[in-house]
Formats: structure tokens, sequence, C-alpha cells
């Protein structure tokens, strides 16, 4: 049987400091950690309009066009009242006209 080593106590000291410090429009604080950095990201508007677009533009293929607006708009609005859901965003993707009516000019509505 191989025994069980824990790499984080033999090289505690080689280990960086997780303490950081986000200083920026989108958010700001101090955190430990990713779970603790997605946390604090997660608090800032911008931060979750970002990851509406983003998710958008990589369920269609294509960046974002003006005539997208109001699908994005619509995102947003649903993304903030269904409790930030991952899973809600992605099905609500797949069920707005400019995913299900692709273009290659975008514009589903």
């Amino acid at each position: 049987m191989i025994p069980f080593v824990d790499l984080r106590q033999q090289h505690e000291a080689l280990l960086p400091e997780l303490l950081a410090r986000v200083e920026a429009v989108l958010a700001s604080g101090t955190f430990v950690g990713g779970a603790a950095l997605a946390a604090k990201l997660a608090q800032s508007g911008d931060v979750r309009q970002c990851v509406v677009k983003q998710w958008f533009r990589y369920a269609n293929g294509r960046s974002d066009v003006p005539t997208d607006s109001c699908t994005l708009s619509h995102l947003n609005y649903d993304f903030e009242n269904k409790g930030h859901d991952m899973r809600e965003l992605r099905v609500d993707i797949a069920l707005s006209d400019a995913f299900r009516f692709h273009s290659l000019h975008g514009g589903g509505q």
C-alpha cells in the first residue's frame, strides 16, 4: 500500500500566500483563495452582465451585435431574477430567438 503524503504540509513554506486584494471597478476587497475570489466577483453586477454576454457569445458562436441588445437585456433580467442560476441561463439562451433563429449577422428579436 502506498502511504498518503500531504504535500501541503511538506511544502507549506513553498506555497505562495493565497491572500490577495482586488482593486478594480468591478469588485474590491480582500479575499483568500479561489472560492472567495469567485464570491467577491459574483457580488458585482458588471461581472454578472459580463458572464451573461460571454455565455451568449459562446452559445451563438459569434460576437454580439447591436440587434442583440434586446435579447441580452432579457437574459440579464432573467439571470438576476432567477438567482444567478447558471443552468437557467443556459436554458434561457437556448430558448432565445437569437439562438433558435441563428443568423450569421446576429439579432433574433
